[in-house]
């Protein structure tokens, strides 16, 4: 029975550190569980580890198909893309990266732009007479976020997240901010009554909050 239990008493741990980001470690530790239970060697009680091999794939199947955690993973430097099993998935999850990437730099460039530039480039692009004027540059931009992620992926540094993107994010200016977004950090200790109505609120997980209970495994 111990050695059932121990992957869970092991992931537990680390899902429920106060000193680092712990959404990054998600998807890892789900698909981990499941394969450290199946690794697990014993005469006794299978009906035990059978049981929570089926509990943690239905239950946390949502875990690998959500964006946050998916991305979470990916900008842990120590991770990346090697959650990946295939060359499909590992274009799918860049794929998603890029696009939350755009999204993010549009969303930036919306709240700096004025109001009358705005409402301009909305009639530029709302009328195919005005469309060759439009100012906003897609196709430089989408180059440019592919290569700043390919020059991530490329980064041979396996630096403790925290650490890393406080020495690169000004080499990855954009996939900081997208780190920013996704895998915040706030010790419990340090967190106030407000913040703390506010991270039960989001989705994303912090420091001990981030249990098992929370990713419905009960």
């Amino acid at each position: 029975m111990c050695s059932i239990l121990e992957p869970l008493a092991n992931a537990t741990v680390r899902l429920k550190a106060d000193s680092i980001p712990t959404s990054g470690m998600v998807l890892s530790i789900v698909i981990g569980l499941i394969k450290a239970l199946a690794k697990v060697q014993t005469p006794y009680c299978t009906s035990v580890k059978t049981g929570l091999i089926n509990a943690i794939s239905h239950r946390l199947a949502y875990v690998q198909l959500d964006d946050h955690f998916v991305l979470s993973s990916v900008l842990e430097p120590r991770f990346r893309l090697k959650l990946t099993s295939s060359p499909a998935e590992e274009m799918a999850a860049k794929s998603l990266v890029i696009e939350h990437m755009d999204l993010l730099v549009e969303q930036t460039a919306a709240a700096d732009q004025p109001t009358v530039q705005g409402i301009t480039d909305c009639m530029f692009a709302q009328n195919e007479l005005f469309g060759f004027m439009s100012s906003d540059d897609t196709s430089t931009r989408e180059i440019s976020i592919v290569v700043e992620l390919d020059s991530y992926l490329a980064d041979a540094s396996n630096t403790e997240e925290l650490t890393f993107w406080a020495q690169h994010k000004e080499r990855y200016p954009r996939l900081y901010k997208l780190h920013l977004k996704h895998c915040p950090y706030l010790p419990l200790q340090q967190l106030s009554n407000d913040a703390s109505v506010q991270l039960a609120a989001s989705p994303v997980l912090v420091g001990p909050a981030c249990q098992m209970t929370c990713l419905k495994l009960c």
